[in-house]
């Protein structure tokens, strides 16, 4: 009974930590003793205490007892003095300390390991690139203002109300807003769309006029890879696997890329991991435009009526998600 307990349990040194003793019976003393002395063994072995003889104040051999007087009216012992409290304290094991330091912070409210359940799970399925891409696509056949901000309300709210989780979503909303409104971002990728038509004519092995006149008749850099992609069979991928984040730091990483045969191999990279659907939007991240004809006040109405007020006041996205007061 004693050698299970938890490591917070006051441990019993001595009959002095058991209320009662005196009114106990001689035989139940000598059991009680028995336990107290294995336990005292079991600690210096595990290396928590020295070994030190225990007194046996109920036996032939141990001291009087204790005088009346120094006992409560009630009968139970006296509470010890600060001094032998604090020599107690020090005997506790290390991990009785920290345990009582984990539940000091439960009960203020805290939550062990918190930070770590905030960070975004990229496994999750509202945070693959291939069903933002499928979103934009959502959003660019609406022709109402309204009906693309539902559009986007739908796909973060449809699990969760007002950011609380009411099923199973787990997506990371700063990284979707940020990219659903890539005019807003401060990155410089340092490409131009003929650049990324040579680029893409060099990793495809196609002439660079063919794609340049595709380029002119479409007006749409994207859709003009896209179609090169397509038309050719130059993709093996039907669904990537990136997720929104993955799609993050390699647009972070372009940044720092400034020779073309840098940004060939970068943009190759991504080619032979994304679809052509998925591909298509990509580069229209880098060109800051999705193509999708909404604007900010139209994505952040998604969120909630006030949001695109507040953005107007700050100008950071980050904030913006983090506030819990726009719930409508």
């Amino acid at each position: 009974m004693f050698f299970k307990a938890r490591a917070n349990t006051k441990v019993i040194e001595g009959t002095d930590d058991i209320e009662g003793w005196d009114d106990l019976k001689d035989e139940d003393k000598d059991v009680i003793l028995k336990f107290i002395d294995e336990l005292a063994d079991l600690r210096a072995k595990k290396g928590e205490v020295k070994a030190t003889p225990k007194k046996k104040t109920g036996d032939s051999d141990s001291p009087a007892k204790t005088p009346p007087s120094s006992k409560k009216a009630n009968g139970k012992d006296a509470e010890s003095t600060p001094k032998q409290k604090k020599s107690k304290d020090k005997d506790k094991p290390e991990s009785s300390k920290k345990a009582k330091g984990k539940d000091d912070v439960k009960n203020k409210g805290g939550k062990e390991g918190s930070k770590t359940s905030e960070e975004p799970n990229e496994e999750s399925k509202y945070n693959s690139f291939n069903k933002f891409a499928k979103l934009c696509d959502v959003i660019a056949t609406m022709s109402k203002y309204t009906d693309k901000s539902a559009a986007v309300k739908m796909f973060i709210s449809r699990a969760s109300v007002c950011f609380v989780c009411l099923d199973d979503y787990d997506g990371d909303l700063l990284t979707l807003v940020r990219l659903l409104l890539p005019g807003v971002d401060q990155r410089v990728y340092n490409l131009k769309e003929k650049q990324i038509i040579k680029h893409f004519a060099s990793i495809f092995d196609l002439p660079v006029e063919d794609l340049l006149n595709e380029y002119k008749n479409s007006g749409d850099v994207s859709k003009t890879i896209r179609d090169a992609m397509e038309n050719n069979n130059l993709s093996r991928v039907t669904k990537g696997n990136w997720s929104i984040e993955k799609v993050d730091r390699w647009l972070n990483k372009l940044t720092e890329f400034t020779k073309d045969d840098e940004q060939i191999s970068h943009l190759k990279f991504a080619a032979k991991r994304l679809s052509p659907l998925e591909l298509q939007y990509l580069i229209r991240l880098v060109m800051k435009d999705l193509r999708i004809n909404a604007g900010v006040k139209h994505i952040l109405d998604g969120l909630n009526s006030s949001a695109y007020e507040a953005f107007q006041n700050c100008r950071d996205l980050a904030e913006i998600v983090d506030r819990r007061s726009y719930c409508t």
